[in-house]
């Protein structure tokens, strides 16, 4: 029996370096480096920066917001249920 594990790395420095090797092997599997990663549902990348996190969570939102508009409007719901 086989597993295949996709795997990638985001490298988190204070000082930027220029790495020629971008990928790392262990036992035979090349871990691949990207610049930016969702780890448990948040977005991590090498910059530190929440700028892409915060796009993100605003357009969930807005998506949220849209998908139940017509409840937020109707007239049959009381606004304390709402």
């Amino acid at each position: 029996m086989y597993l295949l594990v996709c795997s990638k790395y985001v490298r988190h420095s204070r000082v930027q370096t220029n790495v020629k090797n971008k990928e790392i092997e262990i036992e035979g599997m090349k871990i691949e480096e990207v610049n930016s990663a969702k780890y448990l549902g948040t977005i991590m990348n090498a910059d530190n920066l929440i700028k892409e996190e915060i796009k993100e969570r605003t357009a969930a939102g807005n998506r949220s917001f849209s998908a139940n508009k017509k409840t937020f409007q109707s007239k049959l719901i009381t606004r304390k249920t709402k």
